[in-house]
């Protein structure tokens, strides 16, 4: 099966029925909802990805970074640092220099003001540091992990996922492209916004590969050829995995 040997049955049974070539028994995004693979098997597969892949997955979620374009968050995803925080732990510290934008993945944490008494609360898609990476100032609060359940070997760990961009990298990515700037300035975290799971997230990325839409499909696990793979897109090739 070459390429397609590393995914297990359930992801090609979906893969497949994404790729068929007739439009009216193609799969729809609200069968995918409850396909096996979707319900049981996504969240391990996505948790498997380097970093730099769910980096990505998560860049592509944030609204402000969405004008940025493919190859910039390609550049950024590559240089962020994955960093995993128990519950009850500081990500960062009042007072603490201002060397890292955090962007959270995984979980949630919360801001704490300097009298102890807990603030906003940055989930899933938000990001927090960065106008004092930017102005050169230290923190002004606590940031502490809330954690979220997640799995490992054999036990289930409370921990929240943050990925760190630290200054320098930072500095080297504005001078390259200055749009980020604004990116990260401009940024408004709508109230609630919740957190999109591994199923929704390929849905996301599947829809803009217009799987749905009429003519060939895909490159399917039997072999057949036709439009362009989903291998060809960075985040679909990222999803796809067993």
């Amino acid at each position: 099966e070459g390429r397609w040997a590393h995914l297990s049955a359930s992801a090609k049974a979906l893969i497949s029925s994404l790729t068929n070539r007739d439009p009216k028994q193609r799969t729809t995004p609200a069968q995918c909802l409850e396909h096996r693979w979707v319900k049981t098997d996504a969240a391990i597969s996505v948790s498997r990805l380097p970093p730099s892949s769910r980096a990505m997955i998560l860049l592509r979620e944030i609204a402000s970074f969405q004008a940025l374009g493919i190859k910039c968050l390609q550049d950024i995803s590559e240089k962020l640092e994955s960093v995993s925080v128990p519950s009850g732990q500081f990500v960062v510290r009042a007072g603490d220099a201002g060397e890292h934008v955090c962007f959270v993945c995984n979980g949630s944490v919360q801001l704490v003001n300097s009298s102890g008494e807990p603030g906003e609360i940055i989930a899933h898609g938000q990001f927090f540091g960065q106008k004092n990476v930017l102005e050169g100032n230290p923190h002004t609060a606590d940031a502490k992990s809330l954690g979220a359940k997640k799995k490992s070997g054999d036990t289930t760990q409370d921990v929240v996922e943050v990925f760190k961009l630290a200054k320098p990298d930072l500095d080297a990515l504005l001078a390259a492209y200055p749009a980020i700037k604004s990116s990260l300035l401009d940024a408004q975290h709508p109230p609630g916004l919740p957190h999109r799971s591994p199923s929704s997230r390929l849905l996301s990325s599947l829809s803009k590969r217009n799987l749905t839409a009429s003519g060939d499909a895909p490159t399917s696990p039997g072999g057949t050829t036709g439009a362009p793979t989903t291998r060809d897109n960075p985040v679909t090739k990222a999803c796809v995995v067993s």
